[in-house]
């Protein structure tokens, strides 16, 4: 028997289960927190590195939705599911999303929190429409992110401006720079005279993604390309 309410948290990509990581942590001394995700998926390596040990289903991807109902509507009873978001059509969080569609699961409270801006994942009509109709909540980082799924039809009463809870951890790492960047170095096995570049790719190759007016709010003046 489980003493506190549980939220489970569904996941796929490794943004998504990075985002809600943070907040996921600070709920666990009130909810119990049950991460699932695929095995073999990147957020199954987010979820266990931060201690929060998914577990592994026998029989693999075999029958998606007998886990789904077991999870739903056997002893574990979610209180409020967490989902990420991903392009792939068999990440954990599409069925659960799709059981709460068809299968009676309405009850539960189903919240959406994505990572970062939904442009490409607001490409695929199939996911977008079922995130529209099925999520209860739709956590969005800014305002800027919140009008682009109005944009695309989700009511605006759903979409509320949360912040990313992972900004907590750079926060938090930012106080610590100097002691992260010489054990960085150190990592690296870089002398004090080398000089270390950092280069984060951000998939900015597509103009409709982030605009090409200087004044949007999306415009960055450069692409993936053009840095590298």
């Amino acid at each position: 028997m489980l003493d506190k309410k549980v939220i489970l948290a569904a996941n796929h990509d490794v943004g998504s289960a990075q985002a809600m990581i943070p907040a996921l942590k600070a709920l666990s001394s009130d909810f119990t927190i049950y991460p699932v995700a695929w095995p073999e998926s990147p957020a199954f390596k987010a979820f266990e590195q931060a201690g929060l040990n998914p577990p592994i289903f026998s029989g693999g991807r075999g029958n998606p939705q007998e886990i789904v109902d077991l999870m739903l509507g056997g002893g574990l009873k979610p209180s409020l599911v967490l989902v990420g978001i991903s392009t792939a059509n068999d990440g954990l969080e599409t069925f659960f999303l799709e059981a709460k569609a068809n299968y009676g699961y309405r009850k539960i409270s189903f919240v959406f929190l994505y990572e970062t801006w939904p442009h490409g994942w607001l490409t695929r009509p199939d996911k977008k429409a079922l995130y529209r109709e099925t999520a209860d909540r739709v956590l969005a980082f800014d305002h800027f992110s919140r009008d682009e799924f109005i944009r695309h039809g989700f009511n605006p009463q759903k979409v509320v401006v949360t912040g990313n809870p992972a900004n907590d951890d750079l926060a938090a790492m930012a106080v610590n720079k100097e002691t992260i960047r010489k054990e960085t170095r150190d990592r690296l096995g870089a002398g004090l005279d080398d000089t270390v570049i950092l280069y984060c790719s951000t998939n900015q190759d597509t103009p409709e993604n982030h605009g090409t007016d200087p004044s949007h709010p999306r415009f960055l003046g450069f692409t993936e390309r053009e840095v590298m």
